[in-house]
């Protein structure tokens, strides 16, 4: 169970209509709204006075949503869309009956257009009990706070100071793309009935753990 600091807590319920009231919304999007969700509350709203850390140069607020879900599938365009085309840095707390799902979305601000942001990764936990979620608020800034949050959800494990946060994301994905790519080539190797082309593939699947795992 998320248990932040009671300054931050704000439970301001959200009408659906507020978060897209102003923004052009492809009908397929407000769609969702009304098919998806039942309910938005603005849980938690963390800043620099109320977490009592240092604004950030990208980062100078950070909102929770809770959002209960009508279904748990959901269309993960909506979150998106909410993320790229809203100044704040949301981390959604989605739940469905008993169950529940954070989910984050890695965005850095358009040049010249501060109004909106490209997302470079998303990143959410399995559906647990709703007891069993965990968020950890850390980091004298709020940057720091926001990249903190992407680690956890994100299991991000890379730890090198040396590397920019943008830069672990990058890899992040280069991984997970390598990985992608490792488990299509074990499976075609398991169907390859020719000795010389399994050999081929097993050479290819070596080569790319290597370039992974060293």
């Amino acid at each position: 169970m998320l248990t932040f600091p009671d300054s931050t807590y704000l439970g301001k319920r959200m009408p659906k209509e507020k978060f897209y009231a102003h923004l052009k919304v492809p009908a397929a999007i407000r769609q969702s709204f009304i098919d998806d969700i039942d309910q938005i509350v603005w849980r938690n709203k963390l800043s620099p006075t109320t977490l009592n850390v240092a604004p950030g140069n990208m980062v100078k607020e950070i909102a929770l949503l809770e959002v209960k879900l009508r279904k748990q599938s959901y269309n993960k365009e909506l979150f998106r869309f909410l993320t790229r085309n809203v100044a704040l840095y949301f981390v959604f707390l989605l739940t469905y009956e008993s169950k529940a799902q954070l989910l984050i979305h890695y965005k850095e601000p358009v040049a010249n257009r501060p109004d909106r942001f490209n997302i470079l990764e998303t990143y959410a936990t399995v559906w647990m009990d709703e007891a069993a979620i965990k968020l950890t608020i850390s980091g004298l800034s709020m940057d720091m706070v926001y990249q903190n949050f992407v680690r956890q959800i994100g299991e991000i494990e890379d730890t090198d100071e040396c590397i920019e946060f943008r830069e672990r994301i990058e890899k992040q994905k280069a991984i997970g793309k390598t990985k992608r790519l490792i488990s299509i080539l074990e499976l075609n190797l398991r169907k390859e009935p020719q000795f010389n082309k399994q050999l081929e593939i097993s050479n290819k699947i070596k080569k790319l753990k290597q370039s992974i795992y060293g």
